[in-house]
């Protein structure tokens, strides 16, 4: 029958049409025959038919056929598609027959393979994607429908076909069908959005076309498929950055994006994941995502497989670049996953993995939960790379993690071998690279284990040439890892000393650099010279001892003042010293110091130089009788009080001014002090307050003074004293000042 078509004069065409249709609707077996028959040529050549009877019985006919998957790839391939395409764009056919040209492009289409490609080239060349278009505005339901479902199926993968439909205004009138009462409407209508949304060249134009309001509300569809194919949609359109701004711009929309980070497993999970990384690089949009509830599943997400986990930490590391959410990432456990994914395959994802992990350590809470991650030790792989930016992001997370607990991130450290690798940057010709390194090594080497490790990779030997850096971070740095290790090694000091680190180091002290870099000189000193002050007072005098002096700790300064008073005990060395006022006064202030040592060590250099005449000038026009009398009556028992050594060492100053006729007369603040110390237990205290007194009553013009304040009856007491000096002073003093006869009866 089929190959009679062709011959057969028009009525028995269009009877012979009818039969087979019927039998073709009715028999499978039917359809399978003529999908063998070699004659479904005969079939194009009707629906070319310019009788329009005849044409419309062949679509039916062709339809009918097209009901089995066999059958209909013969159709396309025996070139049905075209004839029914161009029946799209003609005038004067009747609604039913469009609708079933339709649903029979829709079958050869579904066919796949080759039939697919036919049945869409067909279409192109036929300007059917254009007829199409005009169709979805037809009174007809069924036409409308069918023509939404052909152009979402048919321009499927399409891209030429995509974009016929995008410049025919196609767009247009899908976004209208979005919202389409009838389910079976909106959802070819959201499916062809979805498949379009795919391609990159067509996103802009769903936005622009107003299809993103409507997409927004489908989201909470009724029916699952429509919601589905909204969700897909909205995904694609997220991950392309095409709706950045908007999503900024409206908390709604951010909440969709955030609702889709849920969907596990699914691709839009994936979509909202990158469209989430895209937009937070925004403040506002992280403010909004963050009130959404973003972060716990970025968080959770990063720990899934990698493609999405590698979204996820690209998204997180955006959150890790404001101050205002670093905290709350720590609180969620981000720092596992972050430290995990420094790993991972894609160097993006790795890098933006290393920029929040050392974004993080910059809070106490992320800090601390990195380095129950392990983190230091998966950082030092990175000191071994060729990044430069990736090495100063781990040098600057290691320094915060040091900073927290550098015992902790030394021995995990240690463990990876990274005093090696720490060495090795000391190599680098970059100076930030160097500073940040130096800075690195010095904190970890207050962990002992660490510093020898560092000392037998060499750091001494490297580091040594920092002192002489150009640049004041790189020298500042080289000079605190060097007295930390200095501090830990012994050996680490004397190769230091050998190397001439000692002039290096006091020259620094005694030039323009800041406060900070002298304490840090001051203190890779103290580690060098492990208390033999006097080899840097040899390379810089006295001026490098007041440098230490007052940029020391105190147990530095209890050092440099012994050596201090040590130098002044000789002559020669304190006329030098006295040459300078300005240092003397250093000197003096120290003798406040709330550490005991360092205040007996300043006392004692005081005591020394109280000796000289010249220098109690100088002492005494600065104001010392004043702050000698304020420290010697304070309580000996509170916590301002002054120990009694040192406080033997002050009354032992005020009795050289006592001796010296210019200030004799002048001391009359001192006297009552004086008296009370006479009963001082501590025999230096009171041996030295006798022979001041014994000075002071060497003036007639102190004796009522003397007498009045109790100083006789005191001196009395002393004459049985076991110390002979102490007895010696009271008997002279009485010798001076008389012996009442109350006191002469006793």
């Amino acid at each position: 029958l089929l190959p009679a078509l062709a011959d057969a004069s028009p009525p028995t065409q269009l009877e012979l049409a009818n039969l087979l249709a019927c039998l073709a609707a009715a028999d499978g077996e039917a359809r399978s025959q003529a999908a063998e028959s070699g004659a479904l040529g005969s079939v194009a050549t009707l629906l070319r038919s310019r009788a329009a009877e005849a044409r419309d019985a062949a679509v039916t006919l062709a339809r009918q056929l097209s009901r089995d998957s066999r059958c209909a790839r013969a159709l396309a391939d025996a070139g049905v598609a075209s004839p029914l395409a161009k029946l799209l764009g003609q005038s004067g056919v009747a609604s039913d027959v469009l609708a079933e040209a339709i649903a029979c492009l829709l079958a050869l289409g579904s066919a796949g393979g080759p039939a697919l490609a036919k049945t869409q080239a067909a279409v192109r060349e036929a300007n059917g994607v254009e007829a199409l278009t005009q169709l979805m505005s037809s009174g007809d339901a069924a036409v409308r429908s069918a023509a939404i479902r052909a152009l979402s199926e048919l321009t499927a993968g399409d891209q030429q076909g995509a974009e016929t439909l995008r410049e025919s205004g196609g767009v247009v009138l899908l976004s209208e069908a979005l919202l389409s009462p009838d389910d079976g409407t909106a959802l070819q209508a959201v499916s062809t959005i979805a498949q379009m949304s795919s391609s990159p060249q067509h996103v802009q134009s769903i936005v622009d076309n107003g299809c993103l309001g409507p997409l927004l509300q489908l989201l909470t569809h009724r029916a699952t498929a429509v919601r589905s194919e909204a969700e897909l949609a909205f995904s694609n359109l997220a991950r392309s950055g095409a709706v950045n701004s908007m999503l900024m711009r409206e908390p709604s929309a951010c909440k969709h994006l955030v609702t889709l980070l849920t969907r596990a497993g699914g691709v839009t999970q994936a979509h909202a994941a990158v469209a989430v990384a895209g937009i937070a690089s925004d403040t506002r949009a992280r403010e909004t995502l963050f009130a959404q509830g973003a972060l716990p599943q970025l968080v959770g997400l990063m720990e899934s497989d990698p493609e999405l986990a590698g979204a996820a930490v690209q998204a997180v590391a955006h959150f890790a670049s404001d101050d205002r959410f670093r905290a709350p990432l720590a609180d969620l456990g981000a720092a596992r996953p972050l430290c995990a994914r420094l790993s991972h395959r894609a160097p993006d994802v790795a890098r933006c993995a290393l920029s929040a992990v050392a974004n993080l350590s910059f809070v106490p809470q992320g800090a601390a939960a990195l380095l129950a991650a392990g983190a230091p030790a998966r950082l030092a792989e990175t000191l071994f790379g060729q990044d430069r930016a990736a090495v100063d992001m781990a040098l600057a997370a290691l320094c915060n993690l040091a900073a927290a607990d550098a015992n902790d991130a030394a021995a995990q450290l240690a463990q990876a071998g990274g005093a090696v690798g720490l060495c090795t940057l000391l190599r680098a010709a970059e100076p930030g690279t160097l500073a940040r390194g130096a800075l690195l090594l010095g904190q970890l080497s207050q962990h002992p284990p660490f510093a020898h490790a560092a000392v037998a990779a060499d750091a001494t030997q490297l580091l040594t040439p920092l002192l002489h850096a150009g640049d004041p971070d790189v020298q500042m740095n080289g000079v605190y890892a060097l007295g930390i290790l200095a501090g830990q090694d012994e050996g680490a000091a004397k190769a230091l000393d050998a190397g001439g680190a000692v002039t290096a180091l006091t020259r620094m002290l005694l030039g323009n650099a800041t406060a900070d870099a002298k304490r840090r000189a001051t203190l890779a000193l103290a580690n060098v010279v492990r208390g033999a002050w006097r080899r840097v007072y040899n390379a810089g005098g006295f001026a490098a001892l007041l440098v230490a002096l007052n940029v020391g700790t105190e147990a530095v300064q209890a050092e440099v003042a012994a050596a201090i008073a040590g130098l002044a005990a000789d002559p020669s060395h304190r006329r030098a010293l006295l040459s300078d006022v300005g240092s003397v006064s250093s000197i003096v202030g120290i003798l406040s110091a709330e550490d005991p040592t360092t205040q007996l060590r300043a006392a004692e250099a005081v005591l020394a130089f109280a000796e000289a005449e010249a220098a109690r000038e100088a002492l005494f026009g600065m104001g010392l009788i004043g702050q000698l009398i304020r420290l010697l009556t304070a309580p000996e028992g509170e916590g301002k009080g002054v120990a009694n050594d040192a406080r033997a060492a002050l009354v032992g100053t005020l009795s050289h001014f006592a001796s010296d006729p210019r200030y004799c007369d002048s001391l009359r603040i001192a006297m009552s002090p004086l008296a009370d110390m006479l009963r001082s237990a501590h025999a230096g205290v009171a041996c030295n307050a006798a022979r001041a007194v014994a000075h002071l009553a060497r003036s007639e013009a102190n004796h009522e003074a003397l007498c009045a304040v109790g100083a006789v009856d005191n001196l009395a007491e002393l004459l049985p004293s076991p110390d002979s000096a102490t007895q010696e002073c009271a008997i002279l003093a009485l010798g001076e000042l008389g012996v009442p006869d109350t006191l002469a009866a006793k």
